[in-house]
């Protein structure tokens, strides 16, 4: 089994991305801490896998994910407008905060994403839905998400 991350990188990561936030969007302190918590729980209960994520936007969320993983631990993009810029920006923060998850990524509707295929053999243990808002569009991520998810 992987080795965990220590929760001094994750804190490390987070407080990061609080300081470096641009206007629009993006995440706050109460956000931080709830991927705080779910990291808490991962390592206690050795849950191990990559991430997934529906809806990048700039790419904060993308880099908190990333903090969770381990290197060997990938991280799923789908995103319909999936931005040069969010992608710039998560691998400009990775680079500059040591953190090397490879990023899968696919600009495409997610309701058209065979997500089997897409993360291939990888367990997921954290999924983020923040694509498409309509029922049909959640009720579609959330079964998709069914076939990877540990």
């Amino acid at each position: 089994m992987a080795n965990l991350i220590s929760e001094s990188r994750l804190e490390r990561t987070l407080l990061n991305i609080a300081e470096e936030q641009s206007a629009g969007g993006g995440l706050n302190v109460f956000d931080l801490r709830i991927f705080q918590f779910v990291s808490q729980i991962h390592y206690k209960h050795k849950v191990t896998g990559g991430a997934i994520e529906i809806g990048v936007w700039k790419g904060q969320t993308s880099v908190a994910l990333m903090s969770m993983l381990e290197a060997s631990e990938p991280l799923f993009l789908i995103d319909k407008y999936l931005r040069n810029e969010a992608l710039e920006a998560i691998d400009k923060f990775a680079t500059n905060h040591g953190l090397s998850s490879p990023i899968i990524y696919e600009k495409a509707d997610s309701i058209k994403v065979d997500f089997q295929q897409f993360c291939g053999k990888n367990e997921i243990r954290i999924a983020l839905i923040d694509g498409e808002h309509s029922y049909e569009a959640v009720y579609s991520d959330l079964s998709n998400l069914q076939s990877v998810v540990v």
